[in-house]
């Protein structure tokens, strides 16, 4: 079954829904592990419920499990780019696809990361669409970004 499927289109106390709860919280416990490595402790998991809409974060991923298990996942997250997910993965399971050694793909993730900051910015438009300062202050704070990778 397809991301899509499961996600937004069975109930919550459904098998498939239930395993594809699981598939993502597998992924994103292997995303906090990794950048748990790079970063030298244990970072929080952001939550991509309906309600924190991956702008809540906990360091316990069992909040999380509960938040989408009651929530659901916000509106059109199917690709998991906040847990550890490539963007051009497939997005048919949860679990991420390895490309370790890969350089053109290695390459390839690190010149999209603009294209994930904007993906960021759009996930949080809607939310912040009413306070225009403070959508404003992040839109300057992206520019400023670009600005730094450049020099």
């Amino acid at each position: 079954m397809d991301r899509q499927t499961w996600m937004y289109n069975i109930s919550h106390v459904e098998e498939d829904y239930i395993l594809g709860v699981n598939d993502f919280i597998l992924c994103a416990l292997k995303h906090q592990e990794k950048k748990e490595k790079e970063l030298g402790y244990k970072d929080s998991i952001s939550c991509p419920c309906q309600i924190c809409g991956n702008m809540k974060f906990f360091s316990n991923v069992s909040i999380v499990q509960d938040h989408l298990f009651r929530h659901g996942f916000k509106k059109n997250y199917t690709k998991w780019i906040w847990h550890g997910e490539a963007i051009d993965s497939g997005g048919t399971s949860g679990r991420n696809k390895e490309n370790e050694g890969d350089s053109m793909t290695n390459n390839k993730e690190d010149e999209m990361g603009n294209d994930r900051v904007q993906e960021m910015i759009k996930d949080v438009e809607d939310q912040f669409i009413h306070q225009s300062d403070i959508l404003e202050n992040l839109m300057l704070g992206i520019y400023d970004l670009d600005f730094v990778q450049m020099a």
